[in-house]
């Protein structure tokens, strides 16, 4: 039987807020991802190998927290959609 491993090309550090436990069982291998620690009551972001932002979340907080986020990066440009002026649409 074969085994394979995967290694990181860069390192990812840990940040300081989020404990070892909750970062090793909550990595992922493709950016973005968020580990939330409920041990220090922190959320972090990861963006790219070297960039990482810190939340501080409460357990009751997390899902408006994660919700906003979401938002966040749905906001970028969307690409423009072209309506019918009012008056001429047509309901068939």
């Amino acid at each position: 039987m074969d085994s394979s491993k995967v290694v990181r090309r860069d390192s990812l550090s840990k940040p300081d807020a989020v404990c070892l436990r909750c970062f090793n069982s909550q990595q992922q291998l493709r950016f973005p991802f968020v580990v939330y620690c409920p041990h220090r009551e922190t959320l972090a972001l990861f963006v790219s190998p070297h960039e990482t932002t810190t939340f501080p979340c409460a357990p009751a907080q997390l899902a408006g927290l994660i919700a906003r986020l979401g938002e966040r990066r749905t906001s970028a440009p969307l690409p423009p959609v072209e309506l019918a002026p009012v008056g001429e649409a047509a309901i068939r």
